[in-house]
Formats: C-alpha cells, sequence, structure tokens
C-alpha cells in the first residue's frame, strides 16, 4: 500500500502499521542473521590467529633452544680445540726435548736435523687456525703438495702403506649381513667343525 494525501482509517492505518512492521522484522531477521554469521567468521579468525600466534611462539622458542645449542656445541668445541691443542703442543714440546738430547748425542746425523725442521714447522701451525686448516698445513707439510682433507684417501693410503693385512675398508664401511661364528673362524678364535 502507498501512502497518498487522503484521510486513512484506523483499520488501514493500523494494516499499514503491521506491514511495515513484518517487513522491518523480516529486515531485522535477516540482519541478526548475517550478524552472527560474521560472528562465527570472526570466532573462527580469532581461533585461526590464535593457532598461529602459538606457532609463532613455537618457532621462537625452537630458534632460541637451537641457537643455545649451537652456541654450547661451539663452546664445547672451542674448548675440545684447546684442550686438543694443548695436548699437542706438549707432545711437540717432548719430541723436541728428545731431538735436542738425540741431536747432542749424535749432532752429525742428517735425519735428525731434517725431523728438527719439521717439528719447527708443525710447532708452528697451532697459532690462529682452525683445526680443519692445521689438519691440512699439516697434510700439506707432510705430503710436500698442496691438497684437499680426504679421510676416505688418507685411510686407503694407510692400508696401503701398512701392507697386506686382509683389511678391507669397504667391509668395514658397508658389512652386509655379519656372522658373528664366521668372523671368530676368520680370526682364529675358533676351529672349524
Amino acid at each position: 500500500m502507498e501512502l497518498t494525501k487522503k484521510k486513512y482509517k484506523k483499520e488501514e492505518v493500523l494494516e499499514l502499521l503491521k506491514e511495515y512492521k513484518s517487513e522491518s522484522n523480516e529486515k531485522i531477521d535477516d540482519l541478526i542473521f548475517k550478524l552472527e554469521a560474521i560472528k562465527k567468521e570472526k570466532s573462527l579468525a580469532e581461533a585461526e590467529l590464535f593457532s598461529y600466534k602459538q606457532k609463532e611462539s613455537l618457532i621462537n622458542k625452537s630458534l632460541e633452544d637451537a641457537r643455545a645449542y649451537a652456541d654450547a656445541m661451539q663452546k664445547e668445541t672451542d674448548l675440545k680445540y684447546y684442550l686438543e691443542e694443548e695436548k699437542l703442543k706438549k707432545f711437540s714440546a717432548k719430541w723436541k726435548s728428545y731431538f735436542g738430547y738425540l741431536k747432542e748425542k749424535y749432532p752429525f746425523y742428517p735425519a735428525l736435523n731434517e725431523r728438527e725442521a719439521l717439528v719447527e714447522k708443525v710447532n708452528g701451525l697451532f697459532g690462529n687456525s682452525s683445526p680443519t686448516q692445521a689438519i691440512l698445513k699439516a697434510d700439506e707439510l707432510l705430503s710436500g703438495e698442496e691438497r684437499e682433507f680426504n679421510p676416505q684417501e688418507r685411510i686407503n693410503d694407510y692400508i696401503s702403506a701398512t701392507g697386506d693385512n686382509g683389511f678391507n675398508l669397504e667391509e668395514v664401511l658397508n658389512p652386509g649381513e655379519l656372522k658373528l661364528e664366521d668372523l671368530c673362524k676368520e680370526l682364529g678364535l675358533m676351529e672349524d667343525e
């Protein structure tokens, strides 16, 4: 119904009010439904945000723990390196003393002069260099050539230098199926049946 400039009867006014009230109630119900949907979305978003904050907190804690562990490992490594360096210095000093004694006793023996020079070079390795650098420098001094540190190669060199001893590095590193009884028989600890 549309309003015009005429006089309305009480029933018509009540009918109009009832119609507007019905439309208003529908709009209010629709807005309440939308508001509930928005509240639900807000609640889900807040839960997701809380979850992200928990994950962020966990990640930060993990990073702090990792930093603390890395610092502890670095300190431990530095201490081990320092102690090993001191042990090597003491060992070097003992050998230097021993070579001094030998040099006094056999002053013209050429091998002693060469070894004394080598001991001096080894003593010079332990300054501000890292353990890896010291190992590489020592390897260069002993081999007379520059090369990259390769543990596998060093082990193979050692095995070939010590002769045929039945030691197979590949079998040690990758033993496959190991039978204790067969191993004991090979080593002569058990008699063959």
